[in-house]
């Protein structure tokens, strides 16, 4: 429990950021900013890429791609697990299946510019080889966890603004770039950083997922309006 050693660097960027114009992303490619559900559906995490799969880790990740409704590409980082050294992890297509779904319009990987989320997995209902998604970040503020034996239902959200007044428009804030720190072997703990934006408010997100019977996240938030 208690601020990571990322967390007060993070909120400095998120105070930045709030002082800064708010700078909505720019457009995706064309060919997937229209692709639709089905085509969107076909496109699958190449199992090859699966980050910490091949490394004495509890946790996996599956990035996830932009396009369809997820219009806004997110930047993703690895932070080691003293929380020191940052790692950008840019768009690339060998992350991904391109099945027969999808318009092969080309499309140029750095015109994407991250990605839309991603699912996490762990050996939570079967055998330790067994990894089941157990929680997804994609889309808006948007996120979700399971139990065990559990089936989503709702998602959470990290921030909801105007939710009840008629005069003004409800305002999604979107989660824009994520740092993932790698957990130590046999670590059963997975704490992630997110840095919110929104035209009205920015900012810091730190989340500690603990897999379980019921799965518990501690988040720690510091806004800055």
């Amino acid at each position: 429990g208690g601020e990571g050693k990322f967390f007060p660097q993070l909120q400095e960027h998120a105070k930045a950021l709030a002082a800064e114009e708010y700078d909505p992303a720019p457009p995706l490619p064309a060919v997937l900013d229209q692709l639709n559900y089905d085509q969107f559906r076909a496109i699958k995490t190449a199992e090859n890429a699966v980050i910490w799969s091949d490394r004495d880790s509890l946790f996996q990740v599956e990035l996830l791609h932009a396009g369809y409704l997820f219009k806004r590409p997110v930047k993703m980082n690895f932070l080691d697990p003293g929380e020191e050294q940052v790692t950008a992890i840019p768009f690339e297509k060998r992350r991904f299946n391109y099945e027969d779904l999808v318009v092969h319009d080309e499309f140029s990987e750095d015109s994407v510019g991250g990605y839309s989320g991603f699912r996490l997995r762990f050996p939570l209902n079967g055998g330790p080889e067994d990894f089941d998604e157990i929680g997804s970040f994609v889309g808006a503020s948007y996120f979700r966890l399971l139990g065990e034996d559990q089936s989503y239902g709702i998602s959470a959200r990290g921030l909801a603004i105007n939710t009840v007044r008629e005069d003004v428009g409800e305002e999604f804030p979107d989660f824009v770039e994520y740092w993932l720190v790698e957990p130590t072997p046999g670590e059963p703990r997975l704490r992630l950083y997110a840095l919110l934006d929104s035209p009205s408010v920015a900012g810091a997100f730190q989340f500690d997922i603990v897999p379980g019977n019921s799965t518990a996240s501690e988040i720690t938030v510091s806004l800055y309006f």
